[in-house]
C-alpha cells in the first residue's frame, strides 16, 4: 500500500495520498472541522456511451450512468442508503456529470458508520427488473423537470450545436426513449465495466486520520475481487462547431441565451490545470462584474445580475461559455463577440491582469476553510488532471501577461468556434 504526503508550506496543511491494495485512490485531507465531507467518485458519466471490455465494444443508452447513480442507493433487502444515513443524521447525494459520478455525504458525527455505509453502497449492487422499472417513472418525471427548465433546454441544445461525437451533446438524463431501453442486464454491464476501483477516487476531508479511514476501507473492499476495468473508445472531435446559431420557443417571459465557445481538449495534467486558470483570469478581466463591459451591458439594460460565464474542460470537451437574459439576445452575442475578437488581437489591460490574478489565488486560499470545499476541490484536480492541488498557487503566480494574450488569441481567435443558443418567448 503506497502512502505519501503531500505537504503545502505556504497553507500549513497537508493531505495523504494512498494507493489502497484494491486499487481505489483514498485522499485524506485532515482538518479539524466541525464537520466531516466525503466524496467516492468513478471516472464514468453520462458521456461514456461506448468502451471495450474483453475485446467486446458495447454501446449503452443515453442516461444510463444516472439510471445507475439512482439505483446504487437500493439495498437488496429492500431498504435505501439515503435512509440510513439520514439515521445517522448525515446528509447524503450523488450526481452524475457529462465525465464523472459522485456519491457523498457530510456528517457531524458517526463518520466510520457513514463512511462504511456510502463504500457499501457503491460496491454492493442490486438491481432487479421489477426495481428497474419502478425507476423509470421517477427518472421520466426527472426528464420532464429537466425539460421544462428553460436554462437547461437551452444549454443542452447549445452543446448540440457545438458537438458532433463527444457524449456532452447527449443530455445527462437520457430521454424517454433511450431509458426504455435500459434494464437490469444494461445496468449491471455498465456497473462492471466502469466501476473498478482502480477507476474510482475517495476524497476525505474533516477531523479524521488516514489510519482511521483505511480500517473503514479495508473493512469494505479487503478481499473481494473485481472484473477488468473497460477502456473507452476514443474520438476525434472537429476543431470547430457544427451549427453557430439554435433557436427553440417556450413559455418564457423574455428571451434566454447560451453562448459556447469550442476549445480545444487540454491533456490531462498540470497543462490542463493551468489552461482553466488563464481562462479564469482571463474571463473575470473580460466578463466580471468589475469589467467595462459587464458595467456597460448593465447600464443598458441589456443582461440582468443573472449574467453568468465560465471554462469549463474535461476529457470529453472543453469550451467557454456565458449564459443569461435579455430582450436583445443578439445585441448581448454581438457585444461578447467583439469583446473576444479584441482581447484575440492583443487589447487587454495588465492592471486588470494584475487585480485579477490576484483574485484568484485569494479565492484559492479562502477555499480551504470548508471541509465540502477541499474534499471536492482535491477531488477536481485528481480526477479532472491528475495534479496534485497544493501546486495551483505556484501555477497561478506563474501565469504571465503575455501567457493570457497568447490563450485569449488561440481560445477567442476563431469566430467559427462559437454557438449561440436561443430560447424566445412564444409568438
Amino acid at each position: 500500500m503506497n502512502n505519501a504526503a503531500h505537504v503545502s508550506t505556504r497553507l500549513r496543511e497537508r493531505y495523504y495520498k494512498i494507493k489502497h491494495e484494491s486499487g481505489l485512490t483514498v485522499l485524506v485531507f485532515p482538518k479539524k472541522l466541525t464537520t466531516f465531507h466525503a466524496i467516492l467518485g468513478v471516472d464514468f458519466g453520462s458521456g461514456d456511451l461506448s468502451f471495450v471490455q474483453n475485446g467486446k465494444k458495447v454501446m449503452l443508452p443515453t442516461g444510463t450512468a444516472h439510471f445507475l447513480e439512482h439505483k446504487l442507493f437500493d439495498s437488496e433487502d429492500g431498504t435505501n442508503s439515503e435512509e440510513r444515513f439520514s439515521a445517522m443524521g448525515a446528509e447524503a447525494n450523488a450526481y452524475t456529470s457529462y465525465a464523472t459520478t459522485r456519491y457523498l455525504f457530510s456528517a457531524t458525527k458517526c463518520f466510520d458508520e457513514c463512511l462504511a455505509e456510502l463504500l457499501s453502497m457503491v460496491f454492493n449492487p442490486y438491481f432487479t427488473k421489477e426495481s428497474v422499472q419502478k425507476e423509470k417513472g421517477i427518472i421520466e418525471q426527472e426528464i420532464a423537470m429537466y425539460d421544462d427548465d428553460p436554462y437547461e433546454r437551452v444549454m443542452e441544445s447549445c452543446l448540440g450545436a457545438m458537438y458532433s461525437q463527444s457524449g456532452i451533446r447527449e443530455s445527462i438524463c437520457g430521454s424517454a426513449e433511450s431509458i426504455a431501453k435500459i434494464n437490469a442486464d444494461v445496468l449491471y454491464q455498465a456497473y462492471s465495466a466502469f466501476y473498478h476501483p482502480q477507476n474510482m477516487i475517495l476524497s476525505v476531508c474533516g477531523d479524521v486520520t488516514p489510519d482511521q479511514i483505511l480500517r473503514t476501507v479495508d473493512r469494505e473492499l479487503g478481499g473481494k475481487s473485481f472484473p477488468v476495468c473497460a477502456s473507452g473508445i476514443p474520438f476525434s472531435e472537429p476543431d470547430r462547431v457544427i451549427t453557430q446559431r439554435v433557436e427553440q420557443r417556450m413559455n418564457v417571459a423574455r428571451p434566454i441565451f447560451f453562448m459556447g465557445v469550442k476549445d480545444k481538449i487540454v491533456p490531462t495534467g498540470t497543462e490542463s490545470v493551468r489552461r482553466s486558470l488563464v481562462m479564469t483570469v482571463l474571463n473575470n478581466m473580460l466578463f466580471s462584474g468589475t469589467s467595462e463591459l459587464y458595467n456597460r451591458l448593465i447600464d443598458e439594460r441589456l443582461i440582468t445580475p443573472s449574467f453568468s460565464f465560465g471554462y469549463s474542460s474535461g476529457r470529453l470537451g472543453s469550451m467557454n461559455y456565458f449564459s443569461g437574459s435579455s430582450d436583445e439576445p443578439d445585441t448581448v452575442a454581438e457585444r461578447l463577440r467583439n469583446e473576444m475578437r479584441d482581447a484575440s488581437l492583443g487589447k487587454l489591460s495588465r492592471d486588470d491582469f494584475v487585480r485579477c490574478r490576484r483574485s484568484l489565488l485569494a479565492s484559492y486560499y479562502r477555499a480551504f476553510d470548508s471541509s465540502a470545499v477541499i474534499a471536492d476541490d482535491i477531488m477536481y484536480s485528481y480526477v479532472s488532471s491528475n495534479t496534485d492541488p497544493f501546486v495551483v498557487p505556484d501555477i497561478i503566480e506563474s501565469i504571465s501577461f503575455e501567457e493570457t494574450a497568447d490563450t485569449a488569441a488561440a481560445v477567442f481567435g476563431d469566430p467559427d468556434k462559437i454557438a449561440l443558443s436561443l430560447l424566445l418567448p412564444m409568438s
